[in-house]
């Protein structure tokens, strides 16, 4: 009978460059409210209805900055430093980090975000295809409507290809309400979204 022992080694270093409100790397005192911005943002739309078509094209956040004074900066180079065995054979490591932590001016560019809906209707039926794109990804969807009348709200069934989620939506002359997820099961739920709008 014989053993094997097999010995990793593991040897790692990490540059950190970065501004936050929330710090993930080491416990830090902060007090959001130290700090401070000012910004801006531009956001475009068209929309075109006729003949049962309802298209639709929108720009959020096409131009949009924020300007932090006071924002929470670490610059930083952390890595195993020591590594030392203890009585049963087993590695510890001692991690080492060092840099600097203070509070300075920020610029923070916001991603554009770029939708387009096309919707065509009848008097109790419509189609929908619509995407969402922003940071370089696209959000397909669709959608089934069903109404009982020709004046009456729709019932939708939608879906999300993205993020494969099924759901049902109903919408209405002043608003729409919207349930999605990926199972029915509670349990077995990896996405769900709901959805809510009101209109005056």
């Amino acid at each position: 009978v014989g053993a094997v022992w097999l010995l990793w080694f593991l040897d790692y270093n990490l540059s950190l460059d970065y501004a936050y409100d929330v710090n993930y790397v080491y416990s830090a005192p902060l007090d959001p409210r130290s700090m401070e911005g000012y910004g801006f943002a531009v956001d475009l739309g068209v929309r075109y209805q006729k003949a049962g078509w309802d298209l639709s094209l929108r720009s959020e956040d096409l131009l949009a900055w924020i300007w932090w004074e006071k924002a929470n900066v670490t610059k930083a180079i952390a890595n195993n430093g020591r590594r030392w065995f203890d009585s049963e054979g087993f590695v510890h490591y001692d991690p080492i980090i060092t840099g600097t932590e203070r509070k300075s001016r920020v610029t923070q560019r916001i991603a554009p975000k770029v939708s387009g809906e096309a919707t065509h209707s009848w008097d109790r039926v419509s189609l929908t295809a619509a995407a969402d794109w922003t940071r370089d990804t696209v959000f397909p969807r669709a959608a089934l409507g069903l109404r009982r009348s020709p004046a009456g709200g729709w019932w939708k069934l939608i879906y999300d290809v993205h993020y494969r989620m099924g759901g049902i939506q109903y919408a209405w002359g002043k608003g729409e309400f919207a349930v999605l997820a990926d199972a029915l099961e509670p349990g077995k739920i990896g996405s769900a979204g709901l959805q809510g709008s009101l209109r005056w």
